[in-house]
């Protein structure tokens, strides 16, 4: 991103984790603003104040650079389960897969600039929040189970997941 000033601007305290606020000038005089964990000094989010004009990469391209920069930051076994893509800015949600398990509660969002081709923002507190060393899961009801309990809902595709308690309220059927 070649930086050339960088600034400590302060600390905050992100849901439970304590962090130190930065905010740095690239060479172009650019802004971005960064969160580093004091514990561990993980990337909890950055922002890249940069217009994004144009389309000069595909999702599949950008999904490539978003993998590899999670894959950069030490962030691996992540799978997208959800992405936007709207202004020539691209955001991948992502989701921490252990045994084949989905990991909902362990999520990150990523943003990649089309123009560029660049991740130009992430916000990763709800991964590091969450994420815990976890034994293998198996699933509490059959597909079979499941699909009774759901007769009137359109099932489009099946896979073991962890949610969050709040994404179990409701009228949400969610099943590991």
């Amino acid at each position: 991103y070649n930086l050339n000033e960088i600034t400590l601007e302060g600390e905050t305290k992100s849901k439970n984790i304590e962090c130190y606020n930065f905010t740095a000038k690239t060479n172009d005089g650019t802004q971005m603003d960064i969160q580093i964990s004091k514990l561990g000094g993980k990337l909890i989010m950055f922002n890249h104040f940069k217009d994004c004009q144009k389309t000069n990469y595909d999702i599949i391209k950008c999904q490539e650079i978003a993998e590899n920069f999670l894959n950069h930051i030490g962030l691996t076994n992540m799978k997208a389960v959800w992405t936007n893509e709207s202004n020539n800015l691209i955001t991948f949600n992502y989701a921490s897969v252990v045994d084949g398990v989905i990991c909902y509660s362990d999520l990150v969002k990523v943003n990649v600039c089309q123009e560029r081709g660049e991740v130009s923002g992430i916000e990763s507190i709800t991964y590091y929040t969450n994420h815990v060393k976890r034994e293998s899961q198996v699933a509490k009801i059959s597909l079979n189970e499941a699909e009774k309990l759901a007769s009137k809902l359109y099932l489009m595709f099946e896979e073991n997941a962890i949610k969050t308690s709040d994404e179990l309220t409701g009228k949400k059927l969610m099943i590991l």
